[in-house]
């Protein structure tokens, strides 16, 4: 969606956007299914991080993280490339049967 889109809708829509939306050109895009975002949407980066990514996609703590303390990784580590892993499961729309 584009930025000046965003910015007609209500603020509470918006502020989810802000939050949860990547960048991609002038548009921002953010995951259908918010209950179903993968732990990195909430890490946050850091030059100094307590957790690392690892190539199979789970992140693993680099020292004792203490009760509350955000969760960090070095961004610039991440994977160019896709990641070689998918969901276990696809949600599809259900489509209605005719003549029923």
């Amino acid at each position: 969606m584009s930025r000046a889109r965003i910015r007609r809708l209500l603020p509470a829509i918006q502020q989810i956007y802000d939050d949860f939306g990547m960048l991609d050109g002038n548009r921002i895009g953010v995951p259908p299914h918010l209950h179903n975002l993968s732990v990195c949407w909430y890490v946050n980066h850091s030059a100094r991080p307590n957790t690392e990514a690892g190539d199979d996609g789970h992140f693993r703590a680099l020292r004792r993280i203490r009760r509350g303390e955000e969760l960090t990784a070095d961004y610039r580590t991440f994977p160019v490339d896709e990641l070689q892993f998918g969901p276990k499961h696809v949600l599809r729309r259900r489509t209605p049967k005719r003549g029923r």
